[in-house]
Formats: structure tokens, C-alpha cells, sequence
């Protein structure tokens, strides 16, 4: 199986979405999900996100939380999330990795430029 396989699909699943053809869109996503569900929750995740899918967004996003692949949930600000950004489930993803406005907000640092 191509190691790449599920971003390629995940590619083209969008791309065919944004283009309205359903039934290819349909075709693809169908593929990502039977042969990559265990590789790629994010990626199904993010393809619910665009498409207006909230709760079977959070779903996905469960199954890499339950995993702990926190690996995979480092893109926080992806455009593909952005329906997400106003869902209570969004914000409380956030805090469990510490990523939540308030706890960022509360991170201090110093920037030290040279003279």
C-alpha cells in the first residue's frame, strides 16, 4: 500500500468536493475512510470539517484522541477546521492539549534580539 496513499486521497477527495462533482468526491472519501481509517482519523476529520459534517468531525477527532496520536492533532489552525471554531467540542479539544486561547495566553516568554 502507497505510504502516501491516504494524503493523496485526501487531496483529491477535496479537490472533487470543491469542484461539486459528488459523486467522485464521494468515490474518493469513500476509498480514504475503508482503506486509511486507522491511519488517517485526521484526515477524515478534516474532510467532515470542510464539508459542514461537525459531529462526524468531533467523531473522527475522538478516534485520534482515544489512539493518543496527538501527533496528528498539531495543526490546530488549519483552514480545513474552521467550522469547527465556534463548536463548544472544539474549544474543550483544545484544552485537553493545551491549546486553549487562555492557556497560551498565560505562556510567557522573553525574545531577545541582538543588538
Amino acid at each position: 500500500m502507497d505510504p502516501n496513499g491516504y494524503q493523496r486521497l485526501h487531496g483529491i477527495a477535496l479537490a472533487f468536493y470543491e469542484l461539486g462533482r459528488r459523486t467522485e468526491f464521494e468515490a474518493a472519501f469513500t476509498e480514504l475512510r475503508e482503506l486509511w481509517s486507522d491511519d488517517a482519523a485526521e484526515a477524515v476529520a478534516q474532510i467532515y470539517a470542510w464539508t459542514g459534517e461537525i459531529d462526524e468531525a468531533f467523531g473522527w477527532l475522538d478516534k485520534v484522541v482515544k489512539k493518543k496520536d496527538f501527533r496528528k492533532l498539531q495543526d490546530y489552525q488549519h483552514p480545513l477546521y474552521r467550522d469547527l471554531h465556534a463548536d463548544a467540542r472544539w474549544h474543550s479539544l483544545l484544552e485537553t492539549r493545551g491549546r486553549s486561547p487562555a492557556q497560551l495566553a498565560v505562556i510567557e516568554f522573553e525574545v531577545n534580539l541582538p543588538d
